[in-house]
């Protein structure tokens, strides 16, 4: 019909806008177009609006767009499209309302196309409902606007499950927060109370309190790195942070352990905890074992190595594996325990002796 229609168009300009303004009331007046869109219409469950141009006359309404309006859809149609809108005032979302060029029909009756365009007007109770839009021009065989179309669907319950999970969300965050808060600060109470309660205590005993205790604050630290990212998956434990809260515990007047990383060096927390638990194994031999008398200096550094791996050395200049080979069974188990963690984290343990004295144990691993 549209073909036919633009070729018995005449050559007198006012004839030629006369018929482009009837054009789509034309077609639609054809029961079988009408008839297509009523069978469809009946099961869609949205606001649905059909309007000519250029005279804005409102050629279809939706029964769903009827009853949200409070109107027969009958009383609503062959309206202008400027009582249309008196009867739909359209807001922006912040409340401010809309010009009949501003809201999603008036824009594409100028021919603009419009997607997930959200908006709410008022209900005939005086509700706001929440629309999303998708609006488009109808344009004939020669490219002209004859009309718009606006389908727009209720989102009005959606965002407000959308806001009571975000509240549910906030509120889950913050027992998080305060879980992992209490968990970090019990694990440093208890850490005291471990290091008070080995004072005293045979040397054997002591060296396990004080093992323990670097596991509690390796842990302490990260459970304070996950309360500030707001979730494991999320959490990045500084490399610095997470060591130096490890080898804190076996820092004494004569021993020193050196810390050091590239700065800014993170590492997930979902391996933090197995990195610190290398480290507290590797410090505590080099704490046990290295210096007789006590007295003496660990390094230990983590850094990328240049190929895609990270690289973790604890150093002591210390006696050497040898000298300490015969004291118990205490090293052999822990460089046990650390080739079991390095497994679990991809990587590979080395401990080797150094050149001119002392150990070097060298944790190597995927980066990332």
């Amino acid at each position: 019909m549209f073909a036919q229609d633009l070729q018995v168009r005449g050559m007198d300009e006012g004839q030629s806008f006369d018929r482009l303004a009837t054009e789509l009331e034309r077609f639609w007046g054809g029961p079988a177009a009408h008839a297509v869109l009523e069978t469809v219409m009946d099961f869609v469950p949205g606001v649905v609006v059909i309007v000519s141009a250029p005279a804005g006359r409102v050629l279809y309404v939706s029964e769903f767009a009827g009853r949200l309006m409070g109107w027969p859809r009958q009383e609503l149609e062959n309206l202008s499209y400027e009582q249309f809108a008196e009867l739909m005032p359209n807001f922006s979302l912040d409340g401010r309302p809309y010009t009949l060029d501003e809201r999603p029909v008036g824009r594409s009756l100028k021919g603009e196309t419009l997607e997930d365009f959200e908006s709410y007007f008022l209900d005939s109770a005086g509700g706001r409902v929440l629309l999303r839009c998708n609006t488009s021009p109808i344009r004939n065989p020669a490219g002209e606007v004859i009309g718009a179309i606006s389908v727009c669907s209720d989102i009005s319950r959606q965002k407000a499950r959308e806001a009571d999970l975000a509240q549910t969300a906030e509120y889950n965050r913050a027992l998080h927060d305060e879980l992992a808060h209490r968990v970090k600060n019990h694990l440093q109470v208890i850490s005291g109370l471990i290091a008070v309660e080995a004072r005293g205590a045979p040397a054997a005993t002591a060296d396990f309190a004080r093992k323990i205790m670097g596991v509690m604050q390796s842990l302490a630290a990260i459970y304070q790195s996950v309360v500030a990212a707001g979730g494991v998956g999320e959490a990045e434990v500084d490399a610095v942070a997470l060591i130096d809260a490890v080898c804190r515990v076996y820092r004494t007047d004569d021993l020193v352990i050196e810390v050091s990383a590239p700065p800014g060096l993170k590492l997930p927390a979902e391996r933090a905890t197995t990195i610190g638990a290398v480290v507290n194994e590797a410090v505590c031999n080099s704490y046990k074992y290295a210096y007789p008398d006590g007295r003496g200096v660990v390094e230990v550094t983590v850094a990328p190595s240049g190929s895609g791996e990270l690289e973790l050395k604890v150093l002591d200049r210390g006696v050497g594996r040898a000298a300490t080979a015969h004291a118990d069974d205490g090293r052999a188990h822990g460089t046990k325990l650390m080739d079991v963690l390095a497994r679990q984290l991809g990587g590979r343990i080395d401990i080797a002796d150094r050149e001119g004295g002392g150990t070097a144990v060298t944790l190597t691993l995927p980066q990332g």
